[in-house]
């Protein structure tokens, strides 16, 4: 095993998505986020998975993977963002958001396996963003990374800002959490404790809590699967989508515009 300690990290990263993976399904219901939502614990599941094993062996294979399965889980959080905040109530208005925001990351996604696997090397955003701060190259993968982390969140707190809850400062701390974890990111350093673990783990590390204040799931009177999922919904009732959604379904499901 290459990097433990990041394959730790990134399987603790992955369990808010597979506790919920069935109970999400279930309670979606009829809300009118339910096409998108649905899907959201495998697209999480599905980049943890393959960054635990990227950093357990780094391959040809398994760093695309890793980069691009990362790519789709921030696009498609971004999706979820601009259905709320718009929003769009109908599954064939989403299904045309869906086809513009994917085939925009499958245009990227492209460029890196046909043109050039830029995720390191200095692009020209990457060389733009070190004049600019006086900081080390960038590549293409990176710059493109930041900038949708970026304006997803800024998409998340139209909507906080717009339908201030009592739970919207989970968005709030987890949007500050997850920009400042990313700084471990960009603002590397030599591995520490016998090079077990470096900036790059240690932003692994710092989105763990960030997960579950973000993505628990916590609907009372629709606990089901087995006994850790329940666990999970009982005492983890505390996550943003979660509250957000559910302030729906306690006014009726309606639009709150």
């Amino acid at each position: 095993m290459q990097e433990f300690a990041s394959v730790v990290f990134s399987v603790m990263n992955g369990i808010p998505y597979l506790l919920n993976r069935n109970t999400w399904r279930d309670a979606a219901g009829s809300h009118y986020m339910a096409f998108a939502v649905r899907a959201y614990p495998w697209v999480g599941m599905n980049c943890w998975l393959w960054s635990a094993v990227f950093h357990a062996r780094d391959t040809w294979l398994t760093e695309r993977l890793d980069y691009h399965c990362a790519t789709l889980m921030v696009v498609y959080s971004l999706f979820l963002g601009l259905v709320r905040t718009v929003p769009l109530a109908t599954a064939r208005a989403q299904r045309r958001l869906a086809v513009v925001v994917f085939g925009a990351m499958a245009l990227h996604i492209a460029y890196m396996n046909i043109v050039k696997f830029d995720y390191g090397a200095c692009g020209p955003l990457g060389y733009l963003w070190a004049q600019l701060t006086c900081s080390v190259c960038v590549g293409w993968n990176m710059a493109v990374s930041v900038a949708a982390v970026v304006i997803n969140f800024a998409v998340w707190l139209v909507h906080c800002w717009r339908h201030w809850r009592p739970y919207t400062w989970k968005c709030l701390l987890v949007a500050l959490g997850t920009i400042s974890a990313g700084l471990l990111e960009v603002l590397d350093f030599p591995p520490v404790w016998g090079r077990l673990l470096d900036a790059h783990s240690l932003w692994h590390a710092s989105t763990v809590p960030l997960g579950f204040l973000w993505y628990a799931r916590g609907w009372e009177g629709r606990l089901r699967g087995n006994s850790l999922t329940k666990f999970a919904c009982v005492h983890l009732r505390w996550g943003f989508l979660s509250d957000d959604l559910s302030w729906d379904r306690r006014v009726g499901n309606k639009l709150d515009v």
